[in-house]
């Protein structure tokens, strides 16, 4: 069977299937699932890490970056988790993976970084955030020749 597919069927059967798993087991079926998938791609090439940052799982974003999940991955676009969490304004999730070392200069393939996309979309609470863990607000979208505004 495809890696991809694979992936995404456990994934689903994960999710399915861990509420079900006693709580004293949950821990090493998830410590077995993240060492044996690892850092697996989803739909766009998004790894879960990715998925936890745009829907706001702020322990589950945790959970995997102490076990292992690679911080500043890219989707296929070049999105890493902190452009996914800047997406959806979770600053909780934006903390996360500051306090975690992420990347705020990784640019996506269109030469936006994650302070491009707060800006873009808005979330002043998350420019300053950015900005305050020293994201450049001087940063050029990649072929231009002017700052974001």
């Amino acid at each position: 069977m495809p890696a991809e597919p694979r992936a995404q069927m456990t994934s689903n059967a994960t999710r399915r299937h861990s509420s079900a798993i006693p709580s004293h087991h949950s821990g090493s079926f998830l410590d077995q699932s993240i060492s044996f998938y690892g850092d697996a791609k989803y739909s766009e090439g998004k790894t879960t890490l990715h998925i936890c940052a745009e829907k706001g799982h702020t322990n589950v974003l945790r959970f995997l970056l102490d076990h292992g999940a690679e911080l500043d991955a890219t989707d296929f676009a070049g999105r890493t988790a902190l452009h996914y969490a800047t997406t959806r304004g979770h600053t909780d999730s934006v903390s996360v993976l500051l306090e975690q070392g992420a990347d705020t200069e990784l640019a996506d393939e269109f030469g936006r970084t994650p302070l491009h996309v707060a800006v873009e979309l808005g979330y002043e609470a998350v420019v300053r955030l950015l900005v305050r863990e020293g994201a450049d607000p001087n940063a050029r979208i990649a072929g231009s020749t002017q700052p974001q505004s």
